[in-house]
């Protein structure tokens, strides 16, 4: 059998394909993020104080090397100040939910070791997480199958734009949501069924 007809070649050449997909898309979307709140906060300084690359440095300084969570938590507040409709809370609320909810699959495979579930590399894999758990008695190992990676990325492709007009615009009407592809229920914790010892 020819290595590009190997299955188990194939289950890593597609999980490699893939997660790296989610890693780039996700780091997309946070860099996005960062550079809608550097603009905004460039926008909210007085011309007089300095000429534009000035000002951008300036929030460059404020903002730069601040991660996700950080970002996320500094748009919120920023949006608040600007008494932004409810129904416009709400659908910047359900972005944020949706990347924290692929974040966290994507926590799962950056942190955790993984397998295929079993030899027949069927697209599924194990996440598990006992060499990372403080919790040794009660380790985690989460299930998921390629598809809920691609269905992640394409996720994640929209998420920069949905966010670069609410903030600074009071007139923002509420985002329009997409069909999410991407769905919690993805990932799941494995049980695998224990071995009859009556026989």
């Amino acid at each position: 059998m020819s290595t590009s007809e190997d299955p188990r070649t194939r289950a890593y050449n597609e999980y490699f394909l893939l997660s790296g997909s989610v890693f780039y898309g996700f780091g997309r979307a946070e860099s996005s993020l960062a550079a809608t709140l550097r603009m905004f906060v460039t926008s909210q300084m007085r011309e007089d104080t300095g000429p534009i690359w000035q000002r951008l440095a300036v929030a460059a300084t404020i903002l730069g090397n601040v991660r996700y969570a950080t970002l996320k938590d500094t748009y919120k507040r920023l949006l608040a100040l600007q008494e932004p409709s409810e129904e416009l809370s709400q659908s910047v609320d359900a972005v944020f939910q949706h990347m924290g909810d692929i974040q966290f699959l994507r926590d799962r495979m950056a942190h955790y070791l993984l397998k295929p579930l079993d030899t027949s590399y069927d697209g599924t894999w194990l996440s598990e997480d006992i060499a990372a758990t403080r919790d040794f008695y009660s380790p985690k190992t989460y299930k998921f199958n390629v598809s809920a990676l691609r269905a992640a990325f394409l996720d994640l492709k929209d998420v920069p734009v949905l966010l670069q007009d609410a903030l600074g615009n009071p007139a923002a009407k509420p985002i329009e949501l997409p069909a999410w592809r991407y769905k919690p229920s993805m990932l799941t914790l494995h049980r695998p069924k224990l071995a009859d010892s009556s026989q």
